[in-house]
Order: C-alpha cells, then structure tokens, then sequence
C-alpha cells in the first residue's frame, strides 16, 4: 500500500508498491510537498519501516541497496534504490527506525514550505541546504 496525499498518484511503473498489502510505503522528498513544483524527471521518495520481510521484496523486485545515500539521515537505516529506465527517473524506499519521527518530520517541513523547499542554483547548493534542515528537523524533533 502507498499513503499520499488523496490528489496525488502514481504512475503503472510504481503499482506494485500500492498493490502489496504487506507493507506501507509512505511518499516523501519533492513529490509529497502539497504544492511544489514537480520536474518530469523527478525521482520518487518513500520510506517505510524496517523488517526482514521488506527487504525481501525489494531484492525480488530488483531494488539495490545504496550505501551511501541519504547518509546524513539519522533516521535511515538502508536506502534501496530501482531505476525506472521508462519514467527516466528511479524510485528511493528509505528503510527508517523511527517511522513516526519521520511522519512528524515530513508533516512539519510539509506544513512550512507547502511549496517545497527553496529552488538553488546548482545541485550542491541544494543538497547541503536539505541535509542541514533535516538535521536541524531531526534535533529539535529529539529535543
């Protein structure tokens, strides 16, 4: 299953992830911002909590894990990743300790930036803003 907002949706290449009823997938990054500009090349962001039964779907279901992405997220334990060669673009399942500090999370940055989060110039500039205010969000949630 697959929680979004309800005027949200998904393309076929995704509908497996909303058709197992074993797991739910939480849309989160750019596509889960209420109003924010999507980019047709977009990658699309999930998270869900950790269990040895997920991992086995993702594996069957040709996800890789990505050491190295979304290292500065406290709350990620692994991050597989499918690329979906038809959409040009690939899909992230963040696997999460804390399922509900990331709901809170996600509903706090999208509560203050319905828009998404500011446009930089380059890709640099971006990523070091999103790192610093997810661990800003990630300490004042522990606080």
């Amino acid at each position: 299953m697959i929680k979004m907002d309800k005027d949200k949706s998904i393309p076929e290449e995704l509908r497996f992830l909303e058709e197992t009823p074993d797991f739910l997938f939480t849309l989160t990054g750019s596509r889960s911002f209420t109003f924010g500009k999507i980019y047709k090349d977009s990658d699309w962001d999930f998270f869900i909590e950790e269990s040895k039964e997920l991992l086995v779907f993702l594996e069957q279901h040709e996800f890789v894990n990505q050491y190295d992405a979304y290292q500065n997220d406290p709350l990620n334990t692994a991050v597989y990743r499918k690329d979906i060669p038809s959409l040009g673009t690939h899909v992230d399942v963040q696997i999460v300790n804390d399922v509900q500090a990331k709901i809170k999370m996600n509903s706090a940055l999208k509560m203050h930036f319905p828009y998404g989060l500011p446009e930089f110039s380059d890709d640099v500039d971006r990523k070091l803003f999103t790192k610093r205010l997810w661990r800003l969000m990630y300490q004042l949630y522990r606080c």
